[in-house]
Formats: structure tokens, C-alpha cells, sequence
């Protein structure tokens, strides 16, 4: 069963499994389906899918940083667009060697007033072209640099 993260705007990217393609649709009208849905893709494939709507608080923002894999001394630069407690989503300005599942190494500043640079691992749970979405591997219980940069 896949699971499909659905944004703060309500975009969800389905992607299929067999064949790699993607549609990206409003998903504010499934907002109260729980249940597994099935999915026919163009290519014929049929597979099981399940939205989640995530309840932490995205922020969008446009912050520079910088991306390897785990243990490979080569990094690309990057540009961050949106950011939770919980992930990130990024643009890659030229690696195009990242995998979904893959563990990075992710370093971003923040621009508040104390420029606080924040350095993670993160697992990759989509790619489309460059963009980029990962979950933050092994995260901290409790982050206050991140926790109050998010704040409303």
C-alpha cells in the first residue's frame, strides 16, 4: 500500500510504482477518506494507495543549504521550499544521482536573527525532476532552534 503525502495546499503526487509515473491532483475532496483507494495508472497498473494528511505545521520558505549522500564527500548545493518538524522539501540545483530511500546529509541556515544552521539526515520519500521531499532520519524528541523557527 502506498502512501501519498498530501501538501499544505492540498497537492498530492500519485506515483506509480511500475512504471514511475506521476499526476499531481487536489486531494481537499478525499480529506475525510481513511480507507486504502485503488489507483489505475495509464500504463494499466492498479496498486493501493491511502492519503496522509499530515497534521504538523509546514512552513514554506527559500533557504539555501547543501546535500551528499551519507558517506560521500561530494555535495550539491540546494535550495529548501518547504519545511516541518517532521520533514523537508527541496530543489537540487544539480545531482541527479538521489534515490527514493536514499540517506542524505543535509545542512541548511535558517534566516532568522541567529542564522542557525541546522544539519541532518534525512531519507528521501519522493523525487519529481529535481524536487525533493525526505523525512528526517533519527530526528532529535525535541529541536527549540526548529521548533520555534516554525512557530506561527
Amino acid at each position: 500500500i502506498a502512501t501519498f503525502f498530501v501538501d499544505p495546499l492540498n497537492h498530492v503526487d500519485i506515483k506509480c510504482p511500475k512504471c514511475g509515473f506521476v499526476k499531481t491532483i487536489n486531494a481537499s475532496g478525499y480529506k475525510y477518506i481513511k480507507n486504502v483507494f485503488n489507483v489505475r495508472c495509464k500504463c494499466g497498473h492498479t496498486f493501493q494507495g491511502v492519503f496522509n494528511f499530515k497534521r504538523s505545521c509546514f512552513k514554506q520558505v527559500k533557504l539555501d543549504g547543501e546535500v551528499a549522500n551519507t558517506g560521500d564527500s561530494d555535495s550539491d548545493m540546494i535550495s529548501v521550499h518547504m519545511l516541518s518538524m517532521e520533514g523537508i522539501g527541496f530543489r537540487t540545483m544539480h545531482r541527479t544521482g538521489i534515490n527514493e530511500g536514499d540517506i542524505l546529509d543535509i545542512t541548511f541556515t535558517l534566516d532568522n536573527a541567529r542564522k542557525t544552521e541546522i544539519s541532518r539526515k534525512v531519507k528521501v520519500t519522493s523525487i519529481q525532476n529535481n524536487n525533493v521531499g525526505a523525512r528526517f532520519h533519527n530526528r532529535p524528541p525535541y529541536d527549540p532552534d526548529l521548533g520555534f523557527y516554525l512557530m506561527p
